[in-house]
């Protein structure tokens, strides 16, 4: 991938750990699995069970520097602990060479203390949340960005890998986006989605987390109660959350109260007052540890649950930007524990906020909507023959295939850059752009019978356009909205 050019170097950051290892409190697999409905989750198939612990799928997780005791922390960590009350991790799904593949950049990078404590917690909550799935340690060079993103990229194109883990970040900075195609699923590889921390620095927003084609995770203080139920949430006063400064609104967050990208999407417990167990000789052994760092992985791990359920049912696995990240705001509230109190700096409050994104989630619930409802990227094409001509015209397109996201059973994201071709001589024009929710879609298609228009101008305004024809729709066109700033209540003036 290309590096920064010398203008950016002093962009180049060296991206560090961000979990806090003050923590007072500890949680087990068992009581995180249990608080956020993990353990509820099981898959059927033809009459057949099967654990929903992501097998046949693989978590690639992006570290810095060498971490050669990293197999036989795994093994001392599920050996500690069981997920289903009879056996431990390791006697369940064996030890960790049989699971965990770790690939080192050459030469081999020295070990770092710090990192190590990363490496452990990422590697051993994944597999506490998906521990029937692959792992994939990617052990960058260093912790500068050129060699962490030389790692990203390589991980997506390994076989296998769905998810792509990243508990690290820094500041934003103005050549970020030339990073934006490594956070892409490679051309015929099965879909990949990528996680990323939110950061530990309060109301601040964080990179790879801003990126709009990354899940960005938040963190929350969680609380049980004497039996181990979920007992309620605060946002973390230092998780970080807030508006990037280089990325506009993504259409997946159309409607949303935000300035531009908006993170985090989601969020999970990081509070050191409610940290994890964590097995790290290079840090003398065990530690307790929070911050979001310990959400990427575990989101990441939710992801491999769902991707091992699409395909139980044939479906393939997620793209994050196009997929994971439109399902997860198409998703019903009830799919997420909506944290309405605390704050980042932003504070927490019914809905969606920048202080934990949409909430933690309900797994069993998330995980069935990623498996059952998660959107497909689909185009549709709309052509109107009226006797408006340019912009507005093809705004009229625009407007009609609007109307059908609008009508879709669940709510479908739509891109809302306007690409118009007109034909002057004989008036018609054709509006393209992106719609991601197929399968709520394909009803509506041909839509003969439908009267109404909608755009965005105004207070989505509606104007009743029935003397014009109908939009000729199919599957391999695009989906669009006109300009939101232009009125086109009268669409078919001249």
């Amino acid at each position: 991938m290309p590096r920064p050019t010398r203008r950016y170097r002093p962009f180049a950051l060296r991206l560090e750990r961000l979990e806090d290892r003050n923590a007072p409190a500890t949680l087990t697999p068992a009581q995180v699995r249990h608080a956020y409905g993990f353990d509820q989750l099981i898959y059927s198939t033809n009459g057949q069970t099967t654990p929903a612990d992501g097998r046949g799928q693989t978590i690639a997780i992006i570290d810095a520097y060498h971490d050669p005791r990293i197999y036989n922390d795994l093994d001392t960590f599920d050996n500690q602990f069981s997920i289903n009350g009879k056996q431990s991790l390791l006697s369940q799904y064996g030890s960790a060479k049989s699971f965990l593949t770790v690939a080192t950049a050459q030469p081999t990078p020295p070990t770092d203390r710090g990192w190590a404590g990363e490496t452990a917690l990422d590697v051993e909550w994944a597999h506490a949340i998906a521990p029937g799935a692959k792992i994939l340690l990617v052990e960058a060079a260093s912790g500068d960005i050129n060699d962490l993103m030389d790692a990203v990229n390589w991980a997506r194109q390994q076989p296998g890998v769905v998810a792509v883990s990243m508990s690290w970040g820094g500041n934003e900075f103005s050549g970020e986006k030339q990073f934006e195609n490594v956070f892409t699923t490679p051309a015929g590889h099965p879909g990949v989605t990528f996680v990323s921390s939110a950061g530990d620095d309060g109301a601040a927003t964080s990179w790879p987390a801003a990126s709009p084609k990354v899940l960005s995770v938040g963190g929350t203080r969680l609380q049980l109660t004497a039996t181990g139920d979920y007992a309620g949430e605060s946002a973390w006063t230092a998780g970080g959350g807030g508006t990037s400064t280089v990325f506009g609104r993504p259409a997946f967050q159309a409607g949303l109260n935000v300035g531009g990208r908006g993170s985090p999407d989601v969020s999970y417990d990081a509070d050191p007052a409610s940290g994890y167990y964590v097995y790290n000789s290079y840090g003398g052994g065990w530690e307790r540890i929070g911050g979001t760092s310990a959400g990427a992985p575990q989101w990441a791990g939710l992801v491999a649950v769902a991707d091992q359920g699409r395909a139980l049912f044939g479906r393939g696995a997620l793209d994050g930007a196009t997929q994971t990240l439109p399902a997860v705001y198409a998703m019903p509230g009830v799919d997420f524990h909506d944290v309405a109190g605390g704050s980042n700096g932003f504070k927490a409050a019914a809905g969606y906020d920048l202080a934990t994104g949409r909430g933690t989630p309900y797994a069993d619930r998330v995980i069935a909507s990623l498996v059952n409802s998660a959107p497909t990227v689909a185009t549709v094409q709309a052509t109107v023959n009226s006797r408006a001509v340019g912009a507005v015209a093809a705004a009229v397109a625009g407007a009609r295939l609007r109307l059908l996201a609008e009508l879709a059973p669940t709510p479908a994201a739509v891109d809302l850059t306007l690409a118009a071709r007109v034909d002057v001589v004989a008036p018609t024009a054709t509006a393209t752009g992106v719609v991601v929710d197929q399968p709520a879609l394909t009803p509506l298609l041909r839509p003969a019978e439908l009267p109404w228009w909608s755009h965005g101008a105004g207070a989505n305004r509606i104007a009743r356009l029935a003397q014009l024809p109908d939009v000729a729709a199919d599957d391999a066109g695009t989906v669009i909205d006109p300009d939101p700033d232009v009125d086109y209540s009268d669409p078919t003036d001249e």
